[in-house]
């Protein structure tokens, strides 16, 4: 059974070994980037959470709330798990979580052009295209919001 998870002293190296497949690291941080930014936006309710299957750390999903909306800063599933159906399942888990708790009335994220698996996964959840970030030297951020 999938479950999110405060991330603490006892399962934090677990998460930081964690990584995707090399054909993946252009779209995604080193998980210990991603706990370095939660930290630094903590004040601004930043949160990271591992994603855990029957007490094995999976994955990693990291978050923040600004003006209504849950900011969903990075989404990881160890290589070793994709394929399996957890990342559906922890993204439904966030989703749910988001409208119990009521703190925001829509998740906005955005993935790095060209990572079509986290495109298709967003869609087949309800996130629509609703911008496109472009800087110079670095590929484009399409950026998706779904309503709780």
């Amino acid at each position: 059974m999938i479950y999110l998870s405060e991330i603490n002293g006892d399962n934090y190296k677990a998460i930081i070994r964690l990584s995707v497949n090399e054909d993946q690291k252009p779209y995604v941080a080193s998980n210990s980037v991603i706990l370095a930014k939660a930290y630094a936006y903590r004040l601004e309710g930043g949160t990271a959470l591992g994603i855990f299957e029957d007490g094995t750390a999976v994955g990693l999903i990291s978050y923040r709330i600004l003006d209504n909306s849950c900011i969903l800063d990075q989404f990881m599933i160890d290589k070793r798990f994709q394929g399996k159906g957890f990342g559906k399942e922890a993204l439904s888990i966030f989703i749910e979580a988001g409208k119990k708790e009521g703190k925001c009335n829509k998740i906005i994220l955005c993935f790095i052009e060209g990572d079509k698996v986290a495109e298709a996964l967003y869609k087949s959840y309800g996130f629509v295209i609703i911008d496109r970030d472009e800087a110079e030297d670095e590929p484009a951020e399409i950026i998706m919001e779904r309503f709780l």
